[in-house]
């Protein structure tokens, strides 16, 4: 039932996929794509042989509507969430990964809640309330970040086609506990904590990273942030050694970054800013990501297909006993 799409399906696939809007939209240039394209396929192959066994579909609407929704699942774009304590770097790194220098410190002046940040077609910016209800932010308007429960930022910007970002509040103090509980219903593909470079993975945020609930820490980095306020290079060399002799069984990778240098080669094109995103570190970060998006991608894609399995040999049964009856 599950044969590999041919080459024109997955054409149709990738064209159908574009044509969307909205966070469910992955670009589907990318070569660690290839799992979630076929597996695309099969759901599409799963749906259309089911349908040809029930024409009617009177037995097979809920196998369809769960194919469906595995299809839209799987295509989601990779979720990021970025934590830290105070002046972390946490909102710079945010704004380096969209690509927009501006976010959403442009809105509120720190991360208060939860911020997801996604693509959308037309930009929005709407707060969330604990009830359920939402409201629209702009730059004029008086809303008490207090009250609500998160943000959700959309953007018309290409590389949120790849990953969303989820910001989350500040770790410090007494309230550290009740924020990380803000974020346990997030369910983030990565995670990313941000440590100022000149006091780099303190007790304090040990004793914070102890606390974020498990399922946040499948694929995680550690982000030394600032590191141009240090003297120079051997000083980023030391503090990088002892930070990752002391964190490794912590976090899977260990990336140090300059604020200064990654703005800029924002900025910049060509070989300046590859070579800006060297000096800065953020093409490592880069590369880490996409290493770990593609693990992502590839777990998503068995889940799955052992899912679709599932219920079309469920669904089969059942049309197999409605023959019989």
């Amino acid at each position: 039932m599950f044969a590999y799409p041919k080459q024109h399906q997955r054409d149709e696939i990738r064209t159908a996929l574009r044509g969307r809007s909205g966070p469910a939209a992955v670009a589907l240039d990318r070569p660690h794509l290839g799992p979630i394209i076929a597996t695309l396929g099969w759901l599409r192959q799963a749906r259309e042989e089911l349908e040809q066994l029930d024409p009617g579909r009177t037995m097979i609407a809920p196998a369809i509507r769960a194919l469906t929704r595995t299809e839209a699942k799987i295509v989601e774009p990779v979720r990021i969430a970025i934590l830290g304590e105070f002046n972390s770097g946490k909102t710079t790194l945010a704004n380096y990964l969209i690509g927009f220098d501006g976010l959403p410190t442009a809105i509120l002046s720190n991360t208060a809640v939860p911020t997801r940040v996604s693509y959308a077609q037309t930009p929005f910016v709407v707060g969330w309330r604990a009830d359920g209800s939402q409201t629209e932010i702009t730059l004029e308007s008086d809303v008490d970040s207090r009250t609500l429960a998160s943000i959700d930022v959309g953007l018309p910007i290409p590389r949120l086609l790849d990953f969303s970002i989820i910001d989350l509040p500040a770790y410090a103090g007494s309230q550290s506990a009740q924020r990380i509980a803000l974020g346990t219903g997030l369910h983030p593909d990565i995670t990313i904590w941000c440590s100022a470079s000149t006091q780099a993975w303190r007790e304090s945020e040990r004793r914070c990273w102890v606390g974020v609930s498990p399922h946040m820490k499948r694929r995680t980095i550690l982000a030394v942030t600032f590191a141009d306020l240090l003297s120079g290079p051997e000083e980023r060399a030391q503090v990088l050694a002892r930070v990752h002799d002391s964190a490794r069984e912590s976090f899977g990778e260990t990336v140090m970054l300059s604020a200064l240098d990654g703005l800029e080669a924002m900025a910049a094109e060509g070989n300046q800013r590859e070579w800006l995103a060297a000096l800065a570190g953020v093409a490592r970060l880069d590369a880490v990501i996409e290493q770990m998006s593609a693990k992502v991608m590839e777990e998503r894609a068995e889940a799955a297909r052992k899912l679709a399995g599932r219920i079309a040999s469920r669904t089969l049964e059942q049309l197999q006993a409605g023959a019989a009856v």
